[in-house]
């Protein structure tokens, strides 16, 4: 086992060296699972705040997946050290920038986070607005289930199934009247099916007593106009 003291010394020389040349030979030679462990190890001796732009850029520029997945787990495992890089490249003009960073941001699932996720969802392009709406799903807090319905409550979003579907992964009971109001709604000729039956899967995960009487009104409901696709529905209250 190495002695303490040159273990210190060793790291006061490795963050000596610290910056993109350094950091493009680390991630070069990321190939396999062995590798990123060592090079994992060897990344978090540097100070985060001074690499933490440097990742970010690599993982920009990267077109190798599995390169891609290791860094963006690699900026996980930094934790709040990255928070300041990845909230400033939020701002970036190219999309999958953006996108990464809100993945990245939200893995942590930190409630003063949610602030940063909101302007997004309504983002011009629909793979970061979607993005954010997975994010506050992650963070489960008051505000994020608040701000979810109020989206889906406003006239025209672009993205109801996502927000649908987000608040049964946070499962928080405060959703149940909206997401009632959507499975049980009068609906003849099922032109929001696709929204009924993603609030049946909602209410099922949050599966309140509420939830279960709801269900059950949907399954003895009569139709006589498209039975055969109603019929879909009710047995999809039935499994929720």
């Amino acid at each position: 086992m190495t002695p303490p003291r040159y273990v210190r010394v060793l790291c006061q020389a490795l963050a000596s060296l610290s910056g993109k040349p350094l950091i493009d030979l680390l991630i070069d030679n990321a190939s396999d699972s062995h590798q990123q462990h060592l090079i994992n190890r060897t990344i978090q001796e540097l100070p985060a705040e001074e690499i933490g732009n440097l990742l970010i850029q690599r993982l920009s520029e990267e077109r190798d997946h599995k390169l891609r997945k290791f860094l963006s787990q690699l900026l996980v495992t930094m934790g709040e050290a990255v928070f300041p890089h990845l909230i400033d490249s939020l701002d970036n003009e190219r999309w999958f920038v953006t996108r990464n960073a809100i993945t990245i941001l939200s893995e942590n699932r930190r409630p003063q986070l949610v602030g940063v996720f909101i302007p997004f969802l309504d983002y011009p392009d629909g793979r970061v607005a979607k993005e954010a709406i997975r994010a506050l799903a992650r963070v489960k807090t008051t505000e994020a289930t608040q701000t979810l319905i109020t989206q889906l409550e406003s006239p025209n979003y672009e993205f109801p199934n996502q927000i649908i579907l987000a608040l049964g992964a946070q499962a928080d009971s405060a959703a149940v009247p909206t997401l009632i109001k959507i499975a049980c709604q009068r609906d003849p000729f099922l032109n929001h099916k696709s929204q009924v039956r993603d609030a049946i899967m909602a209410l099922s995960e949050i599966g309140t007593a509420e939830c279960s009487q709801a269900l059950i009104e949907l399954l003895q409901r009569g139709k006589w106009v498209k039975r055969k696709q109603y019929n879909e529905i009710r047995c999809q209250a039935a499994t929720a």
